[in-house]
């Protein structure tokens, strides 16, 4: 018997009894909580252990039973947006318990660290589970409608915009008010029909996973992660196979990032899932984070194959027909993505080349410029053209310098490492005058 069932026992309370205890100290709280059915099954899950009251339910039952978290037995931080369930009720909860806790805790973003096989059960759930049969919720204190599903929509492209424009620093706490404020009231006591329930989960999975991005992009890599997972469980639940696809890539993306080795396999999964349901874009994506992951290993034959094959694809591919949320990945993108895999195998020509085509890009994704800026910086720099290298970096610190950013920062350290030869000369030294404000911010 766990903590917190024990607590109930040590009442002598029936789970209906419990609820009306909650529903009594919410109202003081001038809150609400989900309808006594879904409840029920939430307070079962919670006392076998399969789940964690997020950080409301975690107070309301501090509140009930007048002790304090730890003696009911709730789980820190580590655990947190690591699980995803196997019923779309489950993801549902998983991930309204991140957004919650996440919102709760001011320091989340920079606690949680990377959990190095967190990827492989959701990855593996996502590659040989079926859907949900039905996502539907018949009784509810608020039916869910197409105008709720086009407001989150709506939202999550302008924060997306705002992202791009300002950084991830900017514009994450309103990303993450948006989940926990709006989305998960309808996902915890909405009301719908499956074909609302599979949009509404799709939508979620959308805002989760650039939430996720925006915690990459500040530094908070283990958050992340836990937002991608939470993602990846929502859109299987929905059916949305081609954001199976694209989560997939992006776990790969981030892998690279933070030279995890399961980097490969995840775009080969996401591959795997892009072929069967002929996203062919999406193939065309994965080789590429197949071929970065490669490059990242020094694997220049294996790398050589996989951009071969997304050039490939790229030729078959319908860009006509596509999500609304795959616009990002154009010429510029691939440019820049076949720059960083050349760079990373040493071969200085094609690194430029790419990195010069890259910058011929949509204006509105001003950290793309600035990243982009600084690859082609630092392949100058070594390819030993300091003096371009200085002239390009100058117009990326620029850039960077007014966006909260962390990874912009990271990529400027990086290249004024890839400088170190060169500390004497004058373009070096002027290039730090305009860096060291930058990196001491």
């Amino acid at each position: 018997m766990n903590d917190l069932k024990r607590a109930r026992a040590e009442r002598g309370w029936s789970q209906s009894r419990l609820i009306a205890a909650m529903e009594a100290e919410a109202r003081r709280m001038q809150r609400s909580i989900a309808e006594p059915s879904s409840l029920k099954t939430q307070l079962s899950r919670w006392e076998n252990g399969h789940h964690t009251p997020d950080a409301f339910y975690q107070e309301l039952l501090e509140r009930v039973y007048g002790k304090p978290a730890h003696q009911l037995g709730f789980g820190g931080d580590d655990t947190l947006g690591l699980e995803v369930g196997s019923t779309w009720e489950q993801c549902a909860d998983s991930a309204v318990e991140l957004w919650s806790g996440d919102m709760e805790r001011r320091t989340f973003l920079q606690s949680v660290a990377v959990a190095s096989t967190a990827f492989s059960t959701p990855v593996l759930t996502a590659l040989i589970a079926d859907p949900a049969s039905s996502v539907t919720r018949s009784s509810g204190s608020r039916t869910v409608g197409e105008d709720d599903i086009a407001f989150i929509r709506d939202v999550t492209g302008q924060l997306s915009k705002l992202d791009n424009k300002h950084g991830g620093g900017h514009v994450r706490r309103a990303a993450l008010s948006l989940l926990d404020d709006e989305v998960a009231p309808l996902l915890r006591s909405g009301k719908f029909t499956d074909a609302t329930g599979r949009e509404l989960l799709s939508a979620a999975a959308e805002l989760t996973q650039l939430v996720g991005w925006m915690s990459h992009d500040m530094g908070g890599h283990g958050v992340a992660q836990r937002y991608l997972i939470q993602a990846l469980g929502l859109a299987r639940s929905a059916g949305d196979t081609a954001l199976v696809a694209e989560l997939l890539c992006a776990m790969s993306q981030q892998s690279t990032y933070v030279s995890d080795p399961q980097a490969a396999d995840l775009a080969r999964a996401a591959r795997s899932v892009a072929e069967r349901r002929g996203h062919i874009s999406l193939v065309a994506e994965s080789r590429i984070m197949e071929a970065h992951a490669h490059a990242r290993a020094g694997a220049s034959a294996d790398c050589a194959v996989s951009l071969h094959e997304a050039d490939i694809a790229l030729d078959k591919a319908d860009r006509s027909d596509e999500p609304h949320w795959i616009k990002y990945f154009d010429h510029a993108y691939v440019a820049a993505k076949f720059g960083h895999c050349f760079r990373e195998l040493g071969d200085h020509r094609n690194a430029i080349k790419f990195a010069e085509q890259s910058l011929d890009m949509d204006g509105t994704y001003v950290r793309g410029q600035a990243f982009n800026l600084t690859l082609l910086a630092h392949s100058q720099a070594n390819a030993g053209d300091v003096a371009s290298a200085c002239v390009t970096g100058r117009e990326a610190v620029a850039i960077a310098a007014k966006l909260r950013s962390t990874r912009a920062v990271a990529y400027l350290r990086d290249l004024r490492a890839s400088l170190d030869y060169a500390d004497a000369t004058a373009d070096v030294k002027e290039f730090d005058q305009l860096l060291e404000p930058v990196l001491a911010a």
